[in-house]
């Protein structure tokens, strides 16, 4: 579904970030991406739905090189989840609907959250799912905003492949478990999961290990 085809890619002035790469991966495969910052794990995300292109090769899904795709149809088709909680001054409900093409179903929602480990907090809020959350959830903790920005990675059903940029990152122990754990769930349901990650221990949860040095 996803395949890296003697791709280079260098930021300009500066050293080979990827190296006349190649690499298929898997269909129904847990991909980490790991290494150290600034050797190349963020630009192999942004080159993945095209906000980067490579100098050299091709990035091909479905057999087709991403260039041929219109850019909004590829990045219905690959979504990339950043760690920046981008939430809106709503509810949770309208938060989390931006995610889906059809209207949510409590079942749905709670579904989601509960694979973040957020169910909890969500309900126990003044109006549950239609609590206002404040500009940018001014009205949340960061861990969960945080949980609710991932949240919708699970109610995403247009997209064949996903990138996490460090989805763990700000999490308690539990939360990471959780949403280490619906991350592998979620290659049921998708062509190819990646996640970025710097906690080494997070990696044997992976069926394969991308690593940069």
């Amino acid at each position: 579904p996803l395949e890296f085809h003697r791709v280079s890619f260098r930021h300009e002035g500066g050293p080979a970030l990827l190296d006349g790469f190649s690499h298929a991966f898997g269909r129904g495969r847990v991909v980490a991406v790991v290494g150290q910052s600034g050797i190349g794990k963020s630009s192999f995300s942004r080159l993945l739905n095209r906000l980067s292109d490579p100098g050299e090769g091709q990035v091909r899904l479905g057999r087709e090189d991403t260039r041929a795709y219109p850019v909004r149809e590829l990045r219905r088709a690959v979504r990339v989840i950043s760690q920046e909680s981008f939430l809106l001054a709503g509810t949770v409900r309208e938060n989390l609907q931006l995610a889906a093409a059809h209207e949510l179903s409590d079942a749905e929602i709670e579904r989601a959250l509960a694979a973040v480990n957020a169910w909890d907090f969500v309900r126990a809020l003044p109006l549950g799912l239609d609590t206002p959350i404040g500009e940018a959830g001014l009205q949340l903790s960061g861990g969960q905003a945080k949980r609710i920005h991932l949240a919708r990675a699970f109610l995403d059903r247009e997209s064949s492949v996903v990138l996490f940029d460090e989805p763990t990152t700000g999490l308690d122990t539990h939360s990471a478990e959780a949403v280490v754990r619906s991350i592998r769930a979620l290659r049921a349901e998708k062509s190819v999961v990646f996640w970025i990650t710097h906690r080494m221990q997070e990696v044997s949860s992976a069926d394969d290990v991308l690593f940069f040095s």
